[in-house]
């Protein structure tokens, strides 16, 4: 067990040193780093989203980056990535959480495609929400599973290296609608969250 910041990649590179060291290699990345938070974006000050940007961005390439290597040479293992159904949507109050799984599906989508040909499969989830203590002062939480619904799901998906990974299945279908709704009226409805929250 190893308990660090991940916004400090020293220390990350040194426990994944040590972690290789006594498995003998590595079979599995999973960067789970995340916070959320309102973005503060009227205060003037940008203490709060550059916590939320370093923690669930720089956190993702701080944990798996020390791997890597070792999963090239073993020409093995996956590294997966927990995006979320927000990097789907422009949530209001919440860009810098939005943001952040934004660029890190997008960089998994790279790095898929980077390694590909290095025997590595990369995992993106994209849960909606979840029972953790993250969710638990949140007021609306639609189609809301527990860890014990969600982990043998994702799981699954991670055994099947389904690149990307959009759960519950609702969510599969919100996104889809977003994708096709006109862009004025998806505002409109995440005006109204917004005014609701």
């Amino acid at each position: 067990m190893f308990q660090l910041d991940v916004r400090k990649p020293d220390d990350c590179a040194q426990a994944a040193r040590e972690f290789i060291a006594v498995a003998d290699g590595i079979d599995i990345v999973i960067a789970n780093s995340g916070i959320g938070g309102n973005d503060k974006l009227l205060s003037g000050n940008s203490e709060q989203i550059n916590n939320i940007l370093a923690t669930n961005l720089l956190g993702v390439t701080n944990t798996i980056f020390p791997f890597i290597p070792t999963l090239i040479q073993q020409q093995s293992g996956t590294i997966v990535g927990i995006s979320s159904v927000a990097s789907f949507l422009s949530l209001p109050i919440h860009g810098g959480y939005a943001g952040s799984k934004v660029a890190m599906r997008r960089m998994f989508d790279s790095w898929r495609i980077t390694m590909k040909n290095d025997g590595i499969k990369l995992v993106t989830i994209c849960p909606g929400f979840i029972e953790t203590p993250m969710t638990a002062e949140i007021k609306s939480t639609p189609f809301i599973k527990s860890l014990e619904q969600a982990t043998p799901i994702f799981a699954n998906a991670i055994d099947k290296g389904v690149p990307t990974f959009i759960y519950p299945w609702q969510m599969r279908w919100l996104i889809k609608l977003v994708n096709i709704l006109p862009n004025s009226m998806v505002t409109w409805i995440l005006s109204q969250m917004k005014a609701n929250s």
